[in-house]
């Protein structure tokens, strides 16, 4: 078939006047905030969802393959000097040098760092200038970055300011002129601190991309620095002056403690991966109220663990806490933050949190007893079963009876036998042996390895015998 030059001329203009209307409407109302994409975590009332939208229809944050944003998430300090660049639309430095010993010129953040590096934070030792790209930005680092951001650098910093903050002795010495401020500008605030009339800055909780999109969004939106069309060198002026270092003599690599919790019974267990061993001196337990990111020293200690190898404790409402926000007690069916930081002599690593309700410390009675009922839980470890319960303190104790039954879900003393008892209030453990014949019940003589039962104990008083509950388990062969 023939195409004519008229044909081809027409198609042209044709192509060119379809797509003038697209063109002119990303040109318009760049500075508008314009929904082009819906979260499944963020709703329209989500406290950051102006600057979330905004960050999204320019490009700079993107959510995640299940459609989700994951506005909670934290961002490491590479991220945030991205998100920084991108926001004041800085154009990105070229240069051979490094400022950072730890960047390497082909690593993705390279160019990004070394463009918002005036309004970043950096490590200076004894081996050179860090950046330690991978660890999370915190709260700290982003008062620089505003003050920067909105030339405030050169204003009077009063740091009785600060007063206001409980927290304020764990803000860099060196960023100190940076959050003050930013709090007498009213571009960062405290958080109210549970159960008291005081505030804390928290400037070592790590940002989350929620929070660094309502920051920066602000500046922009503030007209403090513009976000326009034009020439991306008149849209913001990098100050004359270097990043700020904090002084430290190491840099050091230490692990980041990887904390899980549980509840088992009326305790609570936490894990946590083990410390390196290259300067530790101790773990600390810490627990907040109301602090998401709880660590040592700002939300004090439950217990000092100086065993590298001990990675669990079991945590119930009898503990004391030292400091912190919440009285010195924990409240049973109350929610609380729990963590481990790690603590080394050059440097405190905390760990993720984790969110649990702390059960209730089981003191029920039996039937209408005074005497409390025995919450048993069992372990296997070496080819052995080995039960745990709680102490009584009932004057009238006589022993514990260990009850095992192949069918009976509730076994109990006498009516199910037993397999031994002990006398002594405080020995609260029992390793079964299957070379020891069993009393009564159904057993048949002896527990066969490779076989389930049911295991209890009863706690045998001068007037009543309670039973505790079961655990089903299988005899290890």
């Amino acid at each position: 078939m023939k195409v004519t030059k008229k044909a081809i001329l027409f198609l042209t203009l044709l192509m060119l006047i379809i797509q003038v209307p697209f063109f002119a409407l990303s040109e318009e109302n760049t500075t508008e905030t314009k929904v082009t994409q819906t979260f499944s975590d963020v709703d329209s009332d989500n406290w950051a969802y102006e600057a979330i939208s905004w960050m999204v229809d320019k490009k700079i944050l993107a959510g995640y393959n299940d459609g989700s944003f994951k506005p909670s998430k934290t961002i490491t300090r590479a991220e945030f000097a991205k998100i920084m660049v991108l926001t004041l639309e800085l154009p990105l430095k070229d240069t051979d040098e490094p400022t950072f010993v730890d960047i390497s010129k082909d690593s993705w953040e390279f160019d990004y760092v070394e463009t918002a590096k005036y309004y970043l934070t950096g490590f200076r030792t004894s081996k050179g200038d860090y950046f330690k790209s991978g660890n999370e930005a915190v709260r700290e680092d982003m008062a620089v970055a505003l003050v920067k951001a909105l030339k405030l650098s050169s204003e009077t910093a009063d740091e009785s300011v600060l007063n206001t903050f409980n927290d304020s002795d764990s803000i860099s010495t060196a960023l100190k002129k940076y959050v003050v401020i930013a709090v007498k500008n009213g571009i960062m605030k405290g958080n109210a601190v549970a159960n008291s009339d005081e505030k804390a800055f928290r400037p070592q909780n790590p940002l989350t991309r929620a929070e660094a999109a309502v920051l920066l969004y602000n500046i922009v939106k503030e007209k403090k620095i513009t976000y326009d069309n034009s020439s991306s060198e008149d849209k913001t002026s990098i100050e004359p002056e270097k990043p700020e270092m904090n002084e430290t003599e190491t840099v050091t690599a230490h692990k980041k403690p990887v904390v899980t919790g549980k509840i088992d019974g009326n305790r609570i267990v936490l894990n946590w991966t083990p410390a390196d061993s290259n300067g530790f001196t101790y773990y600390k337990v810490v627990v907040s109220k109301s602090n998401p990111y709880p660590r040592y020293p700002q939300d004090g200690y439950m217990f000092v663990i100086s065993d590298r190898n001990k990675t669990s404790q079991t945590i119930d409402v009898s503990n004391g806490y030292n400091g912190g926000d919440f009285g010195g007690k924990l409240a049973a069916g109350q929610k609380y933050y729990f963590s481990i930081t790690s603590v080394y002599s050059d440097e405190k690593v905390a760990g993720n949190a984790v969110l649990l309700t702390v059960p209730k410390k089981e003191t029920e009675t039996y039937s209408g007893s005074s005497h409390i009922k025995p919450k048993v839980s069992a372990s296997v470890a070496n080819g052995k079963i080995t039960l745990k319960w709680q102490a009584t303190n009932s004057s009238d104790f006589n022993y514990y009876k260990i009850v095992v039954s192949k069918s009976n879900s509730a076994p109990k003393y006498p009516e199910d036998g037993y397999l031994t008892y002990i006398t002594e209030k405080d020995h609260t453990s029992y390793t079964i042996d299957v070379s020891t014949a069993y009393n009564g019940g159904d057993i048949g003589g002896y527990l066969i390895p490779g076989k389930k039962y049911y295991f209890s104990v009863t706690n045998v008083y001068g007037n009543e015998k309670i039973p505790g509950n079961a655990v089903y388990l299988e005899v290890p062969r």
